[in-house]
């Protein structure tokens, strides 16, 4: 959720892989937790709320073409979001 462009995240996530398997470590990925309320957490603008798709997207994309791991906690958050709000799932707007 930094003012990074879409562009500089995708730079930044195959850095990231880059690096841990430069040092001998396996990268896993991680998506991010959906967005609860933003009026409940000022922190989350509806800007960032609406672009966190497209930085998940990056973020599958990434795993995919450089075969990494991921955890698409997103895409699990998304589907029980009928069943269990955002603002359940996310109590203080960071942690499940």
């Amino acid at each position: 959720q930094l003012a990074n462009s879409i562009e500089q995240y995708r730079l930044n996530v195959v850095t990231f892989v880059e690096t841990v398997r430069k040092y001998g470590k396996v990268p896993i990925l991680v998506t991010p937790n959906l967005n609860p309320c933003i009026t409940t957490y000022p922190i989350i603008d509806e800007a960032k709320s609406k672009r966190l798709r497209d930085y998940v997207q990056v973020m599958r994309e990434v795993a995919h073409a450089m075969n990494c791991d991921l955890v698409d906690n997103y895409y699990y958050a998304e589907k029980t979001a009928r069943y269990i709000s955002p603002n359940t799932q996310v109590p203080d707007g960071a942690h499940p």
